[in-house]
């Protein structure tokens, strides 16, 4: 019988040879009657040779195995460079780029970058660390909230980071990076009503007000001054953000007339260059801002503090408004400290952000308008039920309850 003849291009069955410690998938082998030996494995799918040009056994194992190690790395690298061209954290700086050019057409407020930069820094990026945002599925976005929540993260504060990851998603789609958007898990809407105070307790912020103005109560080099009380008294009189306060330039401020010469009241007319909101409107106070406002040019003038049109309204001297708002904040709070009113009757934080909660529940329980309330404050009517008046409209409703039963005597003490 005939001895079937070896092929030049096969590989010699009988001269396969593995690498001790390595999968055997890695192999050498000699082709035909050839003393080369030939390395090839398999990874993936695929197998990858190539000729060791060499007919030392040994020499040809240490190639086999470098081999390799370079495709495995080649691979591994190929793939990270994949990952992090489709990460959620560059598509997300991507996505910042593009709103940053809306900021500037005045089509976003001028914070919601820095806002968000921070949630994809703080938040997001340390979770999906690197991951592709084509991987990311509606199961991985609600283990990711799971976790937030686990950080007691506030319910609003959850919903502001769905709402960027959503609008990254739709950059993404929008721009062919990913094929379609997935669903989003829904984070139940929980509202808190913001604390206020009383009448009696607005009434002790300014007498101990006064009486740390008496002491010349310094907190970190700054002393507690009559400005301080000004301040409180104007956010109470005009619905001011406090962090708009520290962008309130004198400019800004306009005595106007809202009623004929006869009631010779006056009010405060303030036009916002920057705020929280995208439409930035013409606001009025109460008619007892006017006078609050003309002590406090007086103070600056006594004190020699700036006072021309384009200077601050309060802590003038301050460049960095940053730090005057923070300053005006401790100050603040060690007012709270010494009242002891750090903490409301449902253990809530109370903050300067209260005394524009208490200005806009008074005005509802004087009998004002909602919708006449939210225009002038510069919110919506939904964010006043929601979250000034909740408590106010519950006190309005008991003093209903009361009017009536006086009206109506049911024969019960």
């Amino acid at each position: 019988m005939q001895k079937k003849k070896q092929s030049r291009s096969s590989p010699n069955s009988k001269s396969f040879q593995t690498v001790k410690g390595f999968p055997k998938s890695l192999v050498l082998y000699k082709l035909g009657t050839s003393d080369i030996w030939h390395k090839r494995f398999y990874y993936q799918g695929r197998y990858y040779r190539e000729t060791t040009n060499t007919k030392d056994l040994d020499d040809a194992k240490d190639q086999l195995v470098e081999f390799h190690r370079q495709v495995i790395d080649q691979k591994h690298q190929s793939s990270k460079s994949v990952n992090s061209f489709y990460s959620f954290k560059r598509i997300g700086d991507k996505f910042l780029i593009y709103q940053e050019k809306l900021i500037q057409r005045g089509e976003r407020n001028k914070r919601i970058n820095l806002n968000e930069k921070s949630y994809l820094n703080k938040h997001i990026d340390p979770y999906f660390k690197g991951k592709s945002i084509k991987s990311i599925t509606r199961s991985d976005l609600e283990d990711f909230f799971v976790e937030l929540s686990k950080k007691n993260l506030k319910n609003t504060s959850q919903k502001k980071i769905l709402n960027f990851i959503s609008k990254i998603f739709k950059y993404a789609f929008e721009n062919d990076v990913i094929d379609k958007v997935p669903y989003f898990p829904k984070i139940s809407q929980i509202d808190s009503p913001r604390p206020t105070f009383s009448i009696q307790q607005y009434t002790k912020l300014k007498n101990v007000a006064d009486e740390m103005i008496k002491e010349d109560v310094k907190i970190r080099g700054n002393t507690f001054t009559k400005e301080l009380k000004f301040v409180i008294q104007f956010m109470m009189n005009s619905f001011i953000r406090p962090s708009d306060l520290k962008h309130l330039r004198h400019r800004n401020i306009e005595i106007s007339k809202i009623f004929d010469d006869r009631e010779k009241r006056d009010t405060l007319e303030i036009s916002y260059e920057q705020g929280k909101t995208k439409s930035l409107k013409t606001t009025f106070t109460m008619t007892d801002c006017v006078g609050i406002y003309k002590d406090l040019i007086k103070f600056h003038q006594q004190n020699e503090n700036p006072c021309s049109r384009d200077d601050y309204l309060f802590l003038p001297k301050i460049t960095k408004r940053d730090y005057a708002f923070r300053t005006i904040q401790r100050l603040f709070n060690e007012l709270l400290n010494r009242c002891e009113l750090k903490k409301s009757s449902r253990n809530e934080n109370h903050s300067l952000y209260s005394l524009r909660h208490t200005a806009i529940s008074f005005r509802i329980y004087d009998g004002v308008d909602i919708n006449i309330i939210a225009r002038n404050a510069n919110t919506s009517t939904d964010m006043i039920n929601r979250f000034y008046a909740s408590h106010i409209l519950n006190k309005i409703s008991a003093k209903e309850i009361q009017l009536k039963h006086r009206q109506t005597k049911t024969g019960y003490n």
